[in-house]
């Protein structure tokens, strides 16, 4: 009787992690697309990253040389 309790402990332990496995990468990928989307058609749209990069680019880009 223990034999075939831990068989299936086994199991949902392996089901378990794939669907913990399963959330972590999709949070991952929602975090991710958040943070670097690109949106060319709209550049305030774009993520956070993109946008403080391209307004560190303009800022460099409008800077007069002395």
């Amino acid at each position: 009787m223990n034999l075939s309790r831990l068989k299936n402990s086994k199991g949902q332990i392996v089901v378990e992690y794939v669907l913990l496995l399963t959330i972590a990468i999709t949070m991952a990928m929602i975090i991710v697309s958040l943070l670097v989307k690109r949106d060319t058609d709209d550049p305030e749209n774009s993520g956070a990253l993109i946008r403080k990069w391209r307004q560190i680019q303009e800022t460099i880009g409008n800077d007069t040389q002395n």
